[in-house]
């Protein structure tokens, strides 16, 4: 069955497209993740960034009213998603979009103009960043920013991702693939560290998802050179469907990477250890 891309007859019949690789219509190998507009990076992924669904974020639970949102018992800045722009309604001080993505629907409110935001149209998919936020009892999206989703591929990346993270922080799995041998087969605990100053050791200090994960191993992968590696070399290591630049930016704001000679060189704090 093809893929509807505007999936006028409910959110769910869009996942009935294929995943051959290779082809024109819907493998990953056709999503580039270099491709991502430049906006994502000037808008400026905050700590924390993690994809999730719209259940997810109307599960999410606070401890008190200032305390921050935590999603499988973990805390979250930034959050996240893709999904259908159901409606739009423009107001003198915000603009508001209904967003769904099959698990649930949820108020995306945006106050700052940006011209990209025009583009937007209802029965679209488009990704959204933001913080999650509550007022009268109701959860709603603050948002920093939302783009349209040009490759498709995004959309089934997006949700194997959000499920990747989510058996991360609940059920700590054996991994596989790239996924894996960034971690030596196995996420870190106490019975199987480690060996003393190896990548693995020094990244086990830091809450990475395995998308995160990926792209230090291919940093540190990488010739280890003055300039570091270009985003282009980073992108073609790593593989289809990694949304590169909210990983480095991510990566920046921790302290864990940082740029070279531009801001598409990348090297790791670590590499310098």
């Amino acid at each position: 069955m093809a893929f509807d891309p505007y999936n006028k007859g409910g959110f769910g019949s869009g996942f009935s497209g294929t995943f051959s690789p290779g082809t024109g219509g819907g493998g990953f190998n056709d999503y580039d993740p270099s491709s991502q507009p430049s906006v994502d990076r000037q808008q400026g992924i905050g700590n924390k960034l993690r994809p999730v669904t719209i259940k997810q974020i109307l599960d999410a639970t606070q401890v008190h009213a200032d305390a921050e949102f935590k999603i499988d018992g973990v805390e979250v800045g930034q959050v996240t998603f893709v999904g259908v722009l159901r409606n739009i309604h423009q107001q003198t001080t915000n603009t508001t979009y209904q967003i769904e993505d099959g698990t649930g629907m949820i108020e995306v409110r945006h106050w700052e103009h940006i011209d990209a935001l025009s583009e937007l149209a209802t029965d679209t998919y488009v990704r959204v960043y933001g913080n999650i936020k509550v007022f009268s009892g109701k959860i709603y999206i603050a948002s920093q920013y939302i783009r349209n989703i040009k490759d498709h591929n995004e959309i089934h990346y997006h949700f194997l991702e959000v499920i990747g993270v989510h058996i991360h922080f609940t059920q700590k799995p054996q991994l596989t693939g790239n996924a894996a041998s960034a971690f030596g087969n196995s996420l870190p605990n106490a019975a199987s560290a480690p060996a003393a100053n190896s990548l693995e050791q020094k990244l086990a200090e830091y809450s990475l998802t395995p998308t995160q994960i990926i792209v230090m191993q291919a940093i540190h992968n990488a010739p280890d050179t003055n300039e570091g590696v270009h985003a282009r070399q980073l992108a073609q290591s790593v593989g289809p469907g990694i949304d590169l630049t909210a990983v480095t930016d991510f990566l920046q704001q921790e302290g864990i990477i940082y740029t070279t000679i531009d801001e598409n060189h990348f090297k790791s704090v670590l590499q310098d250890q």
